[in-house]
């Protein structure tokens, strides 16, 4: 390939060789007597036009080569194209994938949270009814036994002071029971 760019000297010889052909050509032999020689007329001419052909043929192989070449350089240079971009496309599928396998790793590592988190709140909802049962229960027997001292049926006198501690117990024991049902809402 490193002959090619010598081409135009090679033209150029070869177009000088057809001149010097021709003026060649175009002289007649002549002898040391000054003669002209008929037969060495028509072998000059024959040489000559022999030449002419070689060289047109060799200019014509020497164009269709030429073609040929640039048609090669055009196609090397198409697929080094393509493969560059094949190359570029290849690199973008990587970095593609490690963006997906980190995506996805970071979308696993959500999901056992959300997961973590909804069984946290699937317990704390749990103790929150199991403590609203047990204030109800203990409301109700507070109600019972507040029923029984205020109607008297006690036994005797019933100091009012353990009246009151019994009813401030159980407004507590409400306003606790609201504030559960409040943060289950």
């Amino acid at each position: 390939m490193s002959s090619w760019p010598r081409q135009p000297s090679l033209r150029r010889w070869l177009t000088s060789c057809s001149c010097s052909i021709r003026r060649a050509g175009s002289t007649q032999a002549t002898s040391p007597t000054n003669t002209t020689y008929s037969g060495s007329s028509n072998y000059d001419e024959r040489i000559r036009r022999e030449y002419e052909y070689k060289i047109a043929t060799m200019q014509t192989r020497i164009t269709g080569l030429e073609r040929d070449l640039q048609d090669a350089q055009d196609r090397e240079q198409k697929w080094m194209e393509g493969e560059q971009r094949v190359r570029a496309m290849e690199q973008e599928l990587v970095e593609l994938r490690r963006i997906a396998e980190e995506k996805t790793s970071s979308m696993l590592s959500l999901q056992q949270e959300l997961d973590a988190l909804r069984e946290e709140r699937a317990r704390e909802r749990d103790m929150a009814e199991r403590q609203q049962r047990q204030d109800q229960e203990e409301l109700e027997a507070l109600r019972e036994r507040c029923g029984i001292l205020e109607s008297g049926g006690g036994g005797g006198g019933v100091d009012s002071a353990i009246l009151d501690q019994l009813r401030s117990d159980m407004e507590g024991l409400i306003t606790e029971l609201t504030e559960l049902s409040r943060r289950n809402d």
